[in-house]
Formats: C-alpha cells, sequence, structure tokens
C-alpha cells in the first residue's frame, strides 16, 4: 500500500484528458493511469520516449550554445559543444540534425569534429533556429540506412547557397539539386 492507502502493484486512474475546442469535445477522452509500486526498478525507469525527448532538449540546447560560443569567437567550446551534438545526435539515428551540423563542422563522427574553415554567419543562425526541431521518435526500428560520407562537401546551388550533402533542395532558395555536379566546395 503506497501512504495514502492505494493497493500497489495496479493501475489506477489518477485523472482524466478532455480536449475541448469551442466547447466541443474535440477527441476522446485519455485517462491517465497511476502504478504504485515499492519496486525500485520499476519506479526508476524511464520510459523510452520519454528518454527519446529529453535527449532531443539536450541536443537542442548544445547546438544552440555551439552556436552562441561560435558567434562570440569562442571556437574551442563551440567545437566541443557541437562535438557532444554529433555525439547525441549520431547514437539517436538523428538524420536531421547531423546533416544541419554537417553545416558547421567537417570530420563528422562519433568522437570528434572540426570547425568549418569557411563558416558563413547566415549558416551558423540557420543552424541555430533549426537546433529547437524535435525528430519524432519513430520507436523501436531497423538499423537506418547510411548516413552521408563525413567528408562529403555541400552542395551548392546556382546562388551560392549551401545545404547539407545529401539535400535534394536548396534550403535557402528551394533550387532542385538534380545534377551530381553541384555538390562541390563553396564558390569564393
Amino acid at each position: 500500500m503506497d501512504p495514502a492507502g492505494r493497493p500497489t502493484g495496479e493501475d489506477l486512474r489518477v485523472a482524466r484528458v478532455d480536449l475541448l475546442v469551442d466547447d466541443a469535445p474535440a477527441a476522446r477522452p485519455v485517462n491517465v493511469l497511476a502504478h504504485w509500486t515499492e519496486d525500485l526498478a520499476l519506479s526508476s525507469r524511464i520510459d523510452p520516449r520519454v528518454a527519446h525527448y529529453t535527449g532531443q532538449e539536450e541536443l537542442s540546447r548544445l547546438i544552440a550554445d555551439g552556436c552562441d560560443a561560435y558567434d562570440t569567437g569562442d571556437r574551442a567550446t563551440a567545437a566541443q559543444l557541437l562535438g557532444r551534438a554529433v555525439e547525441l545526435a549520431t547514437a539517436a539515428g538523428d538524420a536531421f540534425h547531423l546533416e544541419q551540423l554537417r553545416l558547421l563542422v567537417e570530420d563528422v563522427d562519433a568522437t570528434s569534429v572540426r570547425l568549418r574553415d569557411d563558416l558563413p554567419r547566415l549558416d551558423v543562425i540557420s543552424v541555430a533556429v533549426r537546433s529547437s526541431v524535435t525528430v519524432r521518435d519513430q520507436g523501436p526500428r531497423a538499423a537506418s540506412g547510411p548516413v552521408p560520407a563525413a567528408d562529403a562537401p555541400p552542395r551548392v546551388c546556382p546562388a551560392g547557397h549551401r545545404s547539407p550533402p545529401d539535400a535534394r533542395f536548396c534550403q535557402r532558395c528551394r533550387h532542385e539539386f538534380t545534377d551530381p555536379a553541384d555538390a562541390g566546395p563553396v564558390p569564393t
């Protein structure tokens, strides 16, 4: 029994959530259940979906803080924070954030990164803004397809805008990349 006298080992409804739009039900009500237990292993386990989103929050913070450090001229801290972000994104199989990070760093692997020398301010701002995008948890999944090579050059549209190596469209002007020659060094 828990201190309030509720039985342990069974689900108990502790609340009900109703979604109303203009005072009319917009979805079926959902029960909020509590399962009282004295088993520390059960009570301290983090649901995998909660862990996923907690990791997304940390990843977002690392990217934003890394961009802030870069903006203030602290390249060592920026590389450290963005390197940790690469580790988290790699472990989570988060291709979206890995693509964004490749705009800022070279030699992207799970152990070390180096800030790009030719880093346009717009790329730093773009990645910082996109850092708050949360990638939905896909649940248990088979191994995902290959992540583009770490040393793959960014794609460059006719206007000179850079996009991740496997982008199908320019992130700024929406130019469609149809020619493999679109990949390469940024024009000076």
